[in-house]
């Protein structure tokens, strides 16, 4: 579910929507029908996944949200390279990182997406077992800045979502989130929370969501 604004706490308007991995891990143009099914059962946001393996007509997924009156966000859920990662030890690994999401973000403005959410700090997978460099942390802020800076020319929100252990070392508890978020400097800069990774890493769900309040976008409510 999300807002239209944020903060989400302090403004009391929800959205609640559905992740197209309800239905489907590739979406194409043969889909729309399960943006009516979700407009039928009252939902007014609904999330699509990119990445290097999912071709779709993106202005027809646009003009047909719009005429449900459904809120699109985007999010790099598919085929997402490895070496495409804002935070890595490589730096020519960080500017393919930057230009991937980029590239995202383009493609979530011709879709008419208000945002772009995932772990995009890093790459859901990569799980370093090592002392994080002194240096990790702000490398990945700096770069969200830049990220941010560049979605709000596209008026489009960036959206960090904290993963548990297992999927990534970096960002894993609301937290983080916040901290880095407050690192990156950027007023188009949120989190979104999933109670996927929260069951982990959080032990109060309630003092989570109050922590990234002031910055909260989102939250994914996942059955396990």
């Amino acid at each position: 579910m999300n807002t239209n604004s944020v903060p989400m706490i302090n403004n009391g308007k929800f959205r609640f929507g559905a992740h197209q991995f309800l239905w489907k891990a590739q979406w194409t143009d043969g889909d729309l029908a399960i943006l009516d099914r979700a407009r039928a059962i009252g939902l007014t946001t609904f999330e699509v996944s990119l990445g290097n393996d999912v071709h779709f007509d993106y202005g027809r997924l646009r003009r047909h949200a719009e005429g449900l009156g459904i809120e699109l966000s985007i999010g790099p859920g598919n085929v997402w390279p490895m070496d495409c990662d804002i935070s890595h030890d490589d730096p020519g690994n960080r500017t393919k990182g930057l230009a991937w999401h980029k590239h995202l973000l383009e493609r979530a403005a011709e879709c008419g997406a208000v945002a772009y959410c995932g772990a995009m700090y890093s790459h859901p997978g990569r799980v370093c077992r090592r002392q994080p460099p002194a240096d990790e942390l702000p490398r990945a802020a700096e770069n969200l800045h830049i990220l941010a800076k560049y979605a709000a020319s596209l008026d489009v929100r960036l959206v960090i979502e904290p993963m548990s252990r297992f999927r990534n070392h970096l960002i894993n508890t609301s937290r983080q989130a916040v901290q880095l978020a407050e690192m990156a400097d950027h007023p188009n800069l949120s989190i979104n929370l999933d109670t996927y990774h929260m069951i982990t890493e959080e032990r109060d769900y309630g003092a989570a969501i109050q922590c990234a309040a002031s910055r909260l976008w989102g939250i994914h409510a996942c059955e396990n």
